[in-house]
């Protein structure tokens, strides 16, 4: 794969203060970056939850598709994942179907009412109440090689924040993860309180790209 890096400026969520999040398109986007690329939107459900899927056109060209699974921030959600990365703008010369899952359990605190994902040492209320979102993203990927013909070899996950998180304990804990991008989400193995942090294994060697700042 030729990775190859398209920086995003983004307002976020009301929650937060004007940032910047620097995002990467792990499968060769900025290919007809002058033009609105082609593609069908739809959803489907794994355990209970709505996944958006986007797929291009393109894709029908190849017998297996590269898969991306881009997660949204703490306190976030998908829609908002989906108006900030401006994945569904761009296509590589792979055609990856992109999908937008949402954390199960909201993050009640300081007010914040969007979503979070259980990364092991955060956050707020999956941590705590240790929802299993690596099975439910197992279960995922598996639906997306059913649904949408999906390689299996070519999953690459993309996330910001709490999403980051994520991205780096699924790529510890799920050997279909090829490579991973973060945007301020470091690896947290079991790092806040003992009664919500879970500590796992993370014996994989993943590429990682990650971003924390303009300097990056």
């Amino acid at each position: 794969f030729d990775f190859r890096l398209e920086t995003v400026v983004a307002q976020t969520a009301p929650y937060m203060a004007r940032s910047v999040f620097v995002l990467s398109w792990l499968v060769s986007i900025l290919a007809n970056a002058n033009s609105r690329v082609v593609g069908e939107a739809s959803t489907f459900s794994v355990q209970g939850r709505s996944i958006d899927a986007w797929v291009p056109r393109c894709s029908a060209n190849f017998t297996k598709k590269a898969l991306v699974i881009s997660l949204h921030a703490w306190g976030a959600n998908k829609d908002q994942q989906q108006s900030m990365d401006q994945l569904t703008d761009y296509v590589g010369r792979e055609c990856a179907v992109v999908l937008y899952p949402q954390g199960l359990r909201r993050g009640h605190l300081f007010g914040v009412f969007g979503f979070s994902w259980n990364a092991g040492g955060c956050c707020p209320d999956s941590n705590t109440a240790h929802v299993n979102d690596i099975a439910f993203f197992g279960d995922v990927i598996t639906e997306a090689g059913k649904r949408f013909a999906i390689d299996e070899n070519l999953v690459f996950v993309v996330g910001v924040s709490n999403g980051g998180m994520m991205a780096n304990r699924l790529a510890c804990s799920d050997t279909r993860i090829r490579a991973i991008v973060t945007i301020a989400g470091p690896l947290v193995n079991g790092t806040s309180q003992a009664s919500a942090g879970e500590s796992f294994q993370c014996k994989r060697r993943v590429p990682v790209l990650h971003f924390h700042g303009l300097v990056d």
